[in-house]
């Protein structure tokens, strides 16, 4: 049994069920955005290839917590741009968007959505250095990209940036001004 919130929570519990004990390698790979990672359940493990290797004989009920551990990273993009990401997750800065209706499709309930820009204002940009922080907030399956977003500065004015697949229209690389 899995559970998680991943990707908005980095922790991911494990619990085997099993009819008998059994010896086994259970490799858990590391992402390569992983800056390391907190592992309990396992006092024994190894680094290969990539993967957290555990090999043991395992029993039923035998449970595993593993936490990626990361930063908010900055990262180069063509034309003196910047993106953030934290984990798995880009992030964007949402844009106001007025929504109106499209074709209805004959399943009730289906019906497509169109969203304009709100206005054309000129595109934020990141000052050299620009550092963001995470900000977390209790997991809500009903609105998980709600969740959690970035703090920081954009052009000299406080933003919040969001996961990227929560948001309709964004702006995801920022121009660098010294």
């Amino acid at each position: 049994c899995e559970e998680t919130h991943y990707p908005f929570d980095l922790a991911i519990n494990l619990s085997l069920g099993l009819e008998q004990p059994i010896a086994f390698d259970l490799a858990l790979r590391l992402p390569t955005w992983a800056d390391g990672f907190e592992l309990n359940g396992a006092d024994d493990y190894e680094m290969r290839d990539g993967f957290i290797h555990i090999q043991r004989t395992w029993q039923s009920g035998d449970h595993i917590s593993l936490r990626f551990t990361t930063t908010v990273k900055t990262h180069a993009w063509r034309n003196s741009e910047v993106y953030f990401s934290r984990g798995p997750l880009l992030f964007a800065l949402p844009l106001p968007g007025e929504s109106r209706p499209g074709r209805s499709y004959p399943r009730p309930g289906f019906q497509d959505e169109y969203v304009d820009a709100a206005s054309r204002e000129a595109s934020l940009s990141a000052s050299r250095g620009e550092t963001f922080s995470l900000e977390q907030g209790i997991f809500d399956p009903q609105h998980p990209w709600e969740s959690l977003g970035l703090r920081g500065q954009l052009s000299g004015s406080p933003v919040r940036l969001a996961p990227m697949g929560g948001t309709i229209l964004r702006q995801v690389t920022f121009a660098v001004k010294d």
